[in-house]
């Protein structure tokens, strides 16, 4: 199982609206790299992880769009702030 993993930057700071979404799913990673609303702000060298920012109006917003990509269910993480989706491995068709 793959995770997506998302939180706000500067969660102390009110009018900031830059959430981050990290992930270890190459799937996933692909669909974050072609929209243009998504920016790679971090990658992994000796592992499979990338980091994207993208500006949302709300939670609610930064939610959705964690499970329109994961197609998982949203859940809360232990850290405040922060919200996981687990999606499975990508098989593609033949």
């Amino acid at each position: 199982m793959y995770k997506t993993t998302m939180w706000r930057e500067c969660p102390f700071i009110r009018s900031d609206k830059v959430y981050r979404f990290q992930t270890d799913d190459p799937h996933i990673h692909k669909k974050m790299r072609q929209r243009k609303d998504f920016k790679l702000v971090l990658w992994g060298l000796n592992k499979k992880l990338w980091v994207y920012a993208s500006e949302r109006n709300s939670l609610e917003k930064a939610k959705r769009t964690l499970g329109n990509l994961t197609h998982g269910k949203v859940n809360k993480g232990t850290v405040k702030g922060e919200y996981w989706a687990e999606s499975t491995p990508y098989i593609a068709p033949k």
